[in-house]
């Protein structure tokens, strides 16, 4: 509600604040959203497109992982031949995992808002479905990058407020994540969102200490606000109920894992109720250390990606650094060349500086670095600014695509056709009727659901260069 405007008082005859009683206010349309709903994962990683459909409670699929080893082997005359040995496989399985949409309106807000624009800026039902779909999308995106355990920020220390309904919780600031497992998740405050309920844990496979659960009773959370690295944190519960996150606990969405501890098992997919992503797809067992119901070991290390980190120190962005990795995956891999660089901002900054748009940056070490090592790139820029960024490494074009929620520090280097999505249900009503009238209530809902996950057939020819020098939000220096 708009606060009523301060008028000068005291005015001869007739003045604003003498015929403010018989003034209309005059509304002008619904402004732009001051919501961010970029969602670009699915079409920059490839996992956005549907490759098939599943059915049941898991999809399983079959992997070859060696040849017989009895074939090729040289021998002198008349040696007895080596033992008959067979090709190896395993079993990787895909769980059927869901996504819902929940909205309601009272018949009053309804009726209320039948005379359009004169009664309102924006009809309730037509406008909450279109943002409803926006914010499914962004948290689709999110899944499809951080993987099911949704760990969205890391505490870095204590909680101020304890003990009332609004807490301040100071979080790992994102300039300072790195490839190491104990500053990989700190990602600030930036995948939290005004009204997103919470939870959080000691570790980040931990049950959740907020105790939601899946049909948790407890107090509930509800982000306030996320900014920079303070998330403030509300809830209805007098005295905040008594239970509060605290120092290095991790913070991830609501009833997003079972109760109890999280088994290590290789049943430790299904304690996670999140799609499938990049981070447990791709990387490795100091992330995800199981992935398809297997555990990731010596014994099956297709299943971790080609990660070339720089140890958690980090490093300045040079050609030679993204050509290893590539050809690292290349040959260390199924010999399949990856097609598509993917990127946060922050890192498509250091690309630019190094590709001598403003003072190159030489690579540290690098004793033949200069300081001119401007490139020239078709279409050649006779402005200021940059074309579309590309790498040529052998005869493989491969694109820069950046994503504001690609966590910076790092290049996915990724073969998008290994990417996919297997579909069970697409969003739409749960119910035969697209509405459901709710029980003893003047009021309606709707609720969607959309089932299915995301895959990577072949985790080993994909890979991440980690570990590159960025800062979030200024310049590093040349």
């Amino acid at each position: 509600m708009v606060d009523s405007v301060a008028e000068v008082t005291g005015v001869a005859g007739t003045g604003r604040a003498a015929w403010d009683g018989l003034m209309k206010d005059e509304y002008g349309p619904l402004w732009e959203e001051h919501v961010n709903k970029s969602a670009k994962c699915l079409s920059a990683t490839g996992l956005g497109k549907v490759r098939g459909r599943m059915g049941g409670r898991r999809q399983l699929h079959a992997v070859i992982d060696s040849y017989p080893q009895s074939a090729g082997v040289a021998h002198f005359e008349n040696a007895t031949l080596t033992d008959p040995s067979s090709a190896t496989g395993f079993q990787p399985q895909i769980i059927t995992r869901s996504l819902y949409v929940r909205l309601r309106w009272t018949g009053e807000v309804e009726d209320m808002a039948r005379t359009g624009s004169k009664a309102t800026f924006a009809g309730p039902r037509a406008t909450e479905l279109r943002l409803a779909r926006n914010q499914y999308a962004v948290n689709k995106c999110r899944m499809a990058i951080l993987g099911p355990q949704q760990v969205l920020g890391k505490i870095e220390g204590s909680v101020s407020g304890g003990g009332t309904q609004t807490i301040t919780a100071t979080m790992q600031a994102r300039n300072d994540r790195t490839s190491a497992a104990a500053a990989f998740y700190n990602y600030g405050t930036h995948y939290f969102r005004k009204g997103m309920q919470v939870d959080w844990g000691t570790t980040v496979t931990s049950n959740s200490e907020g105790a939601s659960g899946v049909d948790g009773s407890s107090p509930k959370w509800t982000v306030d606000s996320a900014t920079g690295d303070q998330l403030v944190l509300t809830t209805t519960a007098a005295g905040g109920g008594g239970i509060e996150p605290g120092t290095d606990q991790y913070i991830w969405p609501w009833a997003s894992r079972r109760e109890g501890a999280v088994s290590a098992t290789t049943a430790h997919d299904s304690y996670y109720a999140g799609y499938n992503g990049l981070n447990n797809l791709m990387l490795d067992s100091s992330i995800y250390g199981y992935v398809y119901g297997v555990q990731r070991s010596s014994t099956y290390p297709t299943l971790d990606g080609n990660r070339q980190t720089g140890g958690g120190s980090g490093r300045n962005f040079n050609d030679l650094l993204l050509i290893l990795s590539i050809d690292n995956i290349v040959e260390e891999g199924s010999g399949e060349h990856p097609d598509t660089l993917y990127l946060n901002s922050a890192i498509r900054r250091e690309v630019i500086q190094h590709l001598g748009m403003g003072n190159a940056k030489a690579y540290t070490g690098d004793a033949g670095g200069t300081a001119d090592q401007a490139r020239r790139f078709a279409p050649v820029q006779t402005t200021s600014g940059y074309g579309k960024l590309a790498l040529v490494a052998g005869d493989k074009n491969m694109t820069y695509d950046t994503d504001r929620d690609c966590p910076p520090g790092m290049i996915y280097i990724l073969r998008k056709g290994t990417m996919g999505y297997l579909s069970n249900r697409a969003l739409s009503s749960i119910d035969k009727a697209p509405e459901r009238y709710v029980a003893d209530k003047d009021a309606h809902e709707v609720i969607m659901a959309e089932r299915g996950n995301f895959f990577c057939t072949s985790p080993w020819t994909n890979g991440t260069l980690e570990d590159v020098n960025f800062s979030v939000s200024a310049l590093t220096a040349a």
